[in-house]
């Protein structure tokens, strides 16, 4: 399996295998002490097989002066069962939940979630910090 990435106004990592895309994160900057998975997608026949996670952690890679990293998916209180897988994988990561929120004329509960980078930052060669 190959990462690749390539530009946009986001910064977008395709999980490729044999020469076909399995998996996409795009992932923004909106401020900049944060980065945020704008979009994840990995196809069904390749989920928890660390697809996912090998997506997530070629994200750190590009993040250089952000010290967190956040995400938003449907809360667990939704009780649908494959966003409840969605945020048990974004929990293995280790993102933390930091709070739900119904936006106005929305079906659904969200979750934002947040990952403290100060660890990666630390662990990094001196030249990428």
């Amino acid at each position: 399996m190959s990462i690749m990435l390539w530009d946009s106004f986001l910064q977008n990592l395709a999980a490729k295998i044999d020469g076909n895309y399995i998996g996409l994160l795009s992932l923004d900057f909106p401020y900049p002490n944060n980065s945020n998975i704008y979009w994840m997608a990995v196809f069904r026949n390749y989920q928890c097989q660390g697809v996912g996670c090998k997506l997530v952690e070629a994200a750190y890679s590009l993040v250089i002066t952000a010290r967190t990293m956040t995400v938003e998916t449907l809360s667990p209180n939704v009780s649908d069962e494959n966003y409840l897988k969605t945020y048990k994988f974004y929990e293995s990561c280790g993102f933390e939940p930091l709070f739900n929120l119904k936006p106005q004329d929305y079906k659904w509960n969200m979750v934002y979630m947040m990952k403290n980078l100060n660890q990666i930052h630390q662990n990094r060669p001196e030249k990428y910090s």
